[in-house]
């Protein structure tokens, strides 16, 4: 992306921890040497904003290295991590491990109960839901670009695209999000699930030094269209955590017994347990109409 810089960023050939392509692109490269390097963030790339997009990065060797695995001894293990021998390190990476597939399990879980919602669901998208989704998925481009120390006319001018082919890019996008919003928010309402202003406070400071200094998003954070952006998006995601707690509560087995101790529930859900749920629903949900569920042929 150009005018996105970072001084002396580690790459560790092999580890493929950036861009798929990135790295391949410097093998053999020398001290002192220039490389273009021309990727396309993948389609499941953690920033929304940015999948599918291209970007090209201009990378200058500046030094190289050869990594030397130390000894793995109990000098070693005193070193990394809080114990006292190799057998208390195995222990603690165990441990991580398990946890890490754990809470990895536990998203899986929520993106079906999402999908599962989405197919049995017939809703109508009004266009104007359409279009306020993609400005929000504008938006968030804008935050990613900020963050690399570009504006958004700058991104625009280096892609050789105008604003409105950015947004019939993101179109489909923008089309899903609406789907979901309209299933989610049905969920929310009959549920009773409302977002705390205190939350979208804190996403809000936590957001502005991203922008510090993009006057447009700035204002947008400070806006109420920024707020109502953010609480949908928070919206959405105390439905599928309420959810995915609720299914546990009443399925205490199904936690894999090789897994950590499960964590409490968040306290913005504690609230909202079936017991403590309201009966009725929000006044103003988005109608969503279930559709019956599918069945295999025999």
């Amino acid at each position: 992306i150009d005018g996105a810089a970072s001084e002396k960023m580690p790459i560790v050939l092999g580890s493929e921890r950036l861009i798929p392509g990135f790295e391949a692109q410097l093998v053999d490269a020398k001290i002192g040497d220039a490389a273009t390097v021309s990727v396309t963030f993948p389609d499941d790339y953690q920033e929304e904003s940015l999948r599918g997009v291209p970007a090209r990065f201009d990378v200058v060797i500046q030094e190289l290295r050869a990594r030397i695995p130390p000894p793995l001894d109990d000098a070693f293990a005193k070193q990394v991590a809080n114990v006292e021998n190799v057998e208390g390190l195995r222990a603690e990476i165990l441990t991580r491990l398990k946890a890490s597939a754990a809470d990895r399990g536990r998203h899986e879980f929520a993106d079906k109960i999402v999908e599962y919602a989405m197919e049995n669901a017939t809703v109508e998208i009004p266009d104007p839901l359409i279009e306020e989704e993609i400005d929000g998925l504008v938006d968030e481009l804008a935050r990613s670009i900020a963050r690399q120390g570009l504006s958004f006319e700058q991104y625009l001018e280096a892609a050789g695209k105008s604003a409105e082919e950015i947004r019939a890019e993101l179109r489909d996008r923008g089309e899903r999000r609406a789907r979901t919003l309209l299933v989610l928010s049905a969920v929310a309402g009959a549920e009773g699930i409302q977002v705390p202003e205190e939350l979208i406070d804190e996403e809000v400071r936590r957001a502005q030094p991203q922008v510090q200094g993009q006057r447009k998003l700035e204002a947008y954070l400070a806006s109420e269209r920024g707020r109502r952006a953010i609480r949908a998006s928070l919206r959405r995601s105390l439905v599928v955590e309420k959810i995915v707690e609720d299914w546990f509560d009443g399925n205490p087995g199904a936690w894999p017994a090789w897994g950590p101790e499960r964590p409490p529930r968040p306290a913005a859900t504690a609230a909202l347990s079936p017991a403590a749920s309201p009966a009725g629903g929000s006044a103003d949900a988005p109608k969503a109409k279930r559709s019956p569920a599918k069945r295999s042929a025999k």
